[in-house]
């Protein structure tokens, strides 16, 4: 896998503190909307990604310019999108499914990388798939395949397929030619809280009503929303998507042992589930790591 130490390593302290959002989101929408959190979260993490990016990089406001049609469509897929669905989705599902479902992320990143770049499907890759589907299938039924038809019990988890596509989508087309990585994600979270305010304005937003609230969002500003979103879009300047994207399965792991912690439950289900998902995403990850990237890196 053409991977380097150093990017390995970005790879591995994002994915891994990335796997925290999960157990720690689910807290906060037991007190606040998912709107509102997803609000407040890129208003918390906007002058720490403005400032870091100032200082870091000296961004040119004329790049920054022409790439605006790019950083809306990627504001809309990364920030706003993902968001939404994920903290919908953990609404209705525990932690510990969703991340299960969310680990099925690099299997279709391969996929959707390889057609887009007009690379040819082989064998492995398609078997790689094929066993992440019949993991997630697992996990969104519970072993009891009668259960996909309960509208009720399935909706969680078919928000989470739109979670795993909003972000295979920004993965790919997440290098913007002319502007550096950190300049991007903070021009895209103010673009989200802009695309935000006129909903706030008409609706209003909640605040957190607990203290332990109040310390899991600002968590999820700092961590996930500027420290993860920084190591990956530096990562993806460093390696194809699909590569990066194998590092995604550490999730899990960090994911399910936070949400144990906090007191959710495993189980049996998930644990096999996961165990399907994370083979057929390996399986995958090796045709992907075979495959020689595209001949032109930058996307749109």
């Amino acid at each position: 896998m053409r991977v380097s130490g150093r990017t390995a390593a970005l790879l591995v302290v994002c994915v891994a503190l990335w796997g925290g959002h999960y157990p720690t989101a689910a807290l906060v929408v037991d007190d606040i909307s998912p709107f509102s959190l997803t609000f407040l979260r890129w208003v918390g993490a906007l002058l720490p990604l403005v400032l870091i990016a100032w200082v870091a990089e000296r961004p040119e406001l004329l790049a920054i310019a022409k790439a605006l049609p790019q950083l809306l469509l990627l504001s809309c897929l990364g920030m706003l999108m993902y968001a939404m669905l994920m903290y919908s989705a953990l609404e209705l599902i525990e932690p510990v499914p969703a991340s299960m479902v969310g680990a099925s992320t690099p299997a279709v990143l391969a996929v959707l990388g390889a057609l887009m770049a007009g690379e040819r499907l082989n064998a492995r890759l398609v078997i790689g798939i094929g066993v992440s589907l019949v993991g997630v299938i697992i996990v969104i039924s519970g072993g009891n395949t009668e259960a996909l038809f309960l509208t009720d019990f399935s909706r969680g988890h078919v928000y989470m397929v739109g979670v795993v596509v909003a972000w295979s989508l920004y993965s790919i087309w997440g290098r913007v030619p002319g502007v550096p990585p950190i300049t991007a994600v903070a021009v895209q979270a103010a673009i989200a809280v802009l695309v935000m305010l006129p909903f706030v304005a008409l609706f209003g937003i909640e605040a957190p009503s607990r203290s332990a609230t109040g310390w899991a969002l600002l968590f999820i500003a700092l961590v996930p929303s500027v420290a993860c979103y920084v190591l990956w879009s530096i990562a993806l300047r460093l390696t194809p998507s699909g590569h990066a994207g194998v590092f995604l399965n550490l999730a899990v792991f960090s994911s399910v042992g936070l949400a144990v912690v906090f007191g959710y439950k495993v189980t049996v289900a998930d644990l096999t589930g996961g165990a399907f998902v994370i083979a057929g995403v390996l399986v995958s990850s090796v045709s992907a790591a075979r495959q020689p990237p595209p001949s032109s890196p930058e996307p749109l």
